[in-house]
């Protein structure tokens, strides 16, 4: 391109370059921002001391270590094509991930055992921080703020989310290394669970914010802390456990689940509508002066 000449991309490369910045963005930026916010808030607002903090360091190191192995070596097969540098799997219907003798390039097995470390990783952070919810619970007289409840649902969603994961990433390497067979579509099912939650992992923490920032901006409490915590619950009931199928409407699955799977999914608007209503009340008849993140707050909050 340098030399104004044409660059061909093969499909593979241009699936490929999608999917790693998918991973990129969404595990390897946001997640670790999201842990870094509601490790700070939880320890901070619930007063509460860490305790075996190696246990969350060698999670840390293993996620990030994860990142390393998504991107290669290089690896040349005698498959029709073949992935030239990185994974071009696993974020459109026709998945499997990039396996032999199942689509037409492979991964390396490093694809494989990057995911790996990256499940191990995550659910040692997040466990150790749902761990210590459980430790504040022994001595808090009162109820979990809004924006922590909103924090706690989070770490669940990573736990549910992550495990229809493992499962199919499981599969993968045993399928890479020649132990199993795959079905294609349960894996797909597996897998399709991160592909739903990982979303509203990194989408929960901005309606989180807003019933941070809106209550502090109008200097009035939250109109109903109750309905708040019932709106975080429900993100999370609508939003774990099989909903993933919605990412996989073209996969040969039986009508009728798919047409379940769509009513749940639209199920959300209801914490949504919940939050809005809430917040507008909460905001209603405030005297809020202007500023840039008074500004911001009111637009994130508008526009969707």
């Amino acid at each position: 391109m340098a030399l104004f000449q044409y660059l061909p991309l093969s499909p593979q490369e241009y699936e490929g370059s999608i999917t790693l910045h998918g991973i990129r963005d969404l595990f390897g930026f946001a997640q670790q921002l999201i842990f870094a916010i509601f490790f700070y808030f939880t320890f901070k607002m619930l007063n509460v001391q860490p305790r075996a903090k190696w246990f969350f360091n060698i999670g840390f190191i293993l996620f990030n270590i994860a990142f390393m192995l998504f991107e290669g070596p290089i690896i040349l097969t005698n498959q029709p094509g073949f992935d030239n540098y990185f994974g071009a799997t696993g974020w459109y219907y026709l998945a499997p991930l990039g396996l032999p003798g199942y689509s037409l390039y492979v991964a390396s097995s490093t694809w494989y055992w990057g995911w790996m470390l990256m499940d191990i990783g995550t659910y040692m952070t997040s466990g150790y921080l749902i761990y210590h919810f459980y430790q504040a619970t022994k001595t808090m007289k009162e109820k979990l703020p809004v924006f922590l409840t909103f924090g706690l649902m989070i770490m669940l969603l990573i736990q549910i989310g992550y495990a229809g994961e493992v499962v199919a990433n499981v599969w993968d390497l045993t399928t890479f290394y020649g132990l199993t067979g795959m079905d294609v579509i349960a894996n797909q099912v597996a897998f399709g669970d991160l592909w739903h939650a990982i979303v509203y992992i990194t989408w929960f923490p901005a309606v989180a914010s807003l019933y941070l920032l809106i209550p502090t901006l109008s200097g009035k409490p939250l109109y109903s802390e109750k309905a708040g915590r019932i709106s975080a619950l429900l993100y999370l009931v609508f939003s774990a456990g099989g909903i993933g199928i919605h990412h996989i409407y073209m996969a040969d699955l039986p009508l009728a689940l798919k047409l379940v799977v769509e009513a749940i999914t639209l199920g959300v608007v209801i914490p949504t509508m919940m939050t809005f209503f809430n917040l507008w009340a909460t905001v209603k008849g405030a005297s809020i002066k202007l500023n840039i993140i008074a500004l911001w707050t009111a637009t994130a909050w508008l526009v969707p």
